[in-house]
């Protein structure tokens, strides 16, 4: 392929995949609006926030040294293990798609009630961690690992 075809099809890959990007967190920010006269519970969301980073840790790291254990061959540093596990808590479109495809029955109030309850701490969640976790991940990044050679060349901003 040709350097202008090579930067074309970068270009335009990356235009699609921000496009995308921003499409579905403006469906879980309207849905979020939307969600607002539902039931809400800050502390199911808050044991949920908990569940999600004390379960990320614990599987992760784990993990990882339970296969260091096995094959005795250690490929990662404890600090890219922590980036890892600061990467892997930000929650997204997938979490959300799978609680809207939680089933409600339609006589049932408390299934409905319930439904609400699990979609609002799920938009919480995902806008929670991806605020939080999201904007503080390009100094985690520093903090764990250094400049990339990515950053040092200029050939990445994220």
């Amino acid at each position: 392929m040709s350097p202008q075809g090579k930067a074309t099809t970068s270009v335009t890959y990356e235009f699609l995949g921000k496009s995308a990007e921003a499409a579905v967190y403006s469906y879980v920010g309207i849905s979020l609006y939307t969600s607002i006269p539902g039931f809400w519970s800050f502390s199911f969301i808050t044991a949920q926030l908990i569940i999600i980073v004390v379960g990320r840790i614990i599987g992760v790291i784990v993990t990882f040294y339970a296969f260091t254990l096995c094959f005795k061959k250690r490929t990662i540093k404890f600090k890219e293990l922590l980036f890892i596990v600061y990467g892997g808590m930000i929650r997204g479109a997938i979490a959300f798609a799978l609680v809207l495809n939680i089933p409600e029955e339609a006589n049932d109030v408390d299934s409905v009630n319930r439904n609400s309850l699990y979609r609002s701490t799920c938009l919480i969640i995902v806008m929670a961690t991806t605020l939080i976790f999201g904007t503080f991940m390009k100094m985690t990044q520093g903090c764990l690992l250094g400049e990339s050679k990515h950053d040092k060349d200029g050939l990445h901003d994220v």
